[in-house]
This record gives C-alpha cells, sequence and structure tokens, in this order.
C-alpha cells in the first residue's frame, strides 16, 4: 500500500508539471493572439510551442529563442534611434536605457527569487522567469520601436 502512495504521488507530480507547461505555452499563445498585430518574433515563439513536445525543456528552448530574439530586435531599435541625433538627444537615450536595464535586472531578480521558491528551484520555474524576462523585453523593444516610428 506505501508503494502505490509514493506511485501516485509521482504521477502526481508529473501530471502536475505537465499541467503547468501547458498553461504556461497557453499563457504564450494566448499573450501574443491579445495584441492587435502580431510581431514576428510572437508568431515564430507561437509556433515553436506548438511544434514542440509539450515539455518544459521544449518550453525553455522556445522562450529563450524568443528572448533573444526580442534583445536583437531592441539592440536593432537603439542603434536606429542613435541614428536620429538630429532629434533626439542620444546621451539621454543611452542614459534611459542604462537605467531600464538595471530596473530589468532588478525586477527579474525579485520575479525570479519569488519563482525558485514557488517551484522550489525546478525547470518550471526556470520557463516561468525566461517567459516573464521575455514579456518584459519585449514590451521595451515595442516602446522603442513605437519611438523611432514617430520619429520617422
Amino acid at each position: 500500500m506505501g508503494k502505490g502512495k509514493i506511485k501516485n504521488k509521482k504521477n502526481m507530480k508529473v501530471s502536475n508539471k505537465k499541467i503547468v507547461v501547458l498553461t504556461l505555452i497557453l499563457f504564450t499563445v494566448s499573450f501574443a493572439f491579445s495584441q492587435n498585430e502580431k510581431h514576428p518574433i510572437d508568431i515564430k515563439n507561437i509556433q515553436c510551442h506548438e511544434n514542440s513536445i509539450p515539455t518544459t525543456h521544449a518550453a525553455m528552448q522556445c522562450e529563450d529563442e524568443a528572448l533573444k530574439a526580442w534583445q536583437t530586435e531592441m539592440n536593432f531599435y537603439l542603434e536606429k534611434l542613435k541614428e536620429k541625433s538630429e532629434l533626439i538627444n542620444v546621451a539621454l537615450l543611452l542614459d534611459a536605457q542604462e537605467k531600464w536595464h538595471a530596473f530589468h535586472k532588478a525586477d527579474v531578480a525579485l520575479y525570479a527569487s519569488y519563482l525558485q521558491q514557488l517551484y522550489q528551484g525546478g525547470t518550471l520555474g526556470r520557463v516561468a522567469i525566461i517567459t516573464y524576462e521575455k514579456k518584459l523585453i519585449r514590451k521595451r523593444t515595442l516602446h522603442l520601436q513605437g519611438f523611432y516610428e514617430d520619429l520617422e
């Protein structure tokens, strides 16, 4: 009887992990669909989740790929904005970005400490952290893109 309980606990842990992974995937997909216009990075991220096996490892790979793509996109718009020195104060742009980056690091660290405790250091916590960081960088990138487009 004791072995049956242990097996059920193991199955329950696996089931809970699958539910959390599927919830994270659903959150990512629904978040991207809630936007008026789909960004190519969001579309690729959705496709990655749809075409992968629903595991924490696959979810982490999809989210990490999207995070890196958003970081590249953010750097692209920062460089484009630097080229607009006749319209904006580039030193203030760089100062604002540096301060945003400091906030970003602190915010992710705070959220990560909570998630590490919530998920007891497991891989689901890492997926949630990457997803959160991706969301913040996505938001900042779209802000910079909008600013750049306003200058055009």
